[in-house]
């Protein structure tokens, strides 16, 4: 996938309104954003890859970090998945 424009989404269907988690720089090249509609993105890239992620592993690699965040600190503010303050 080096040096392609690709997207990580939950679905690739040009039907659906599947938003885009992330993109790679040749895709952002393009105008491709996080939070827009998989559909919308193919119609800017039609060359654009799609990356399904899985998000129950996601859930599961977040709980782990919130609980080695908890280690070092007991005020931890859960902004996403993967961010917090």
């Amino acid at each position: 996938l080096e040096g392609k424009p690709v997207a990580v989404c939950h679905s690739d269907s040009s039907k659906g309104t599947a938003e885009i988690s992330s993109c790679s720089y040749e895709a952002r090249k393009f105008g491709v954003k996080a939070g827009m509609y998989f559909s919308a993105a193919k119609e800017l890239c039609p060359g654009l890859v799609h990356a399904p992620y899985y998000f129950e592993k996601y859930q599961g690699a977040s709980a782990v970090l919130y609980r080695i965040l908890l280690q070092y600190s007991a005020c931890v503010q859960p902004v996403s998945i993967d961010e917090a303050y």
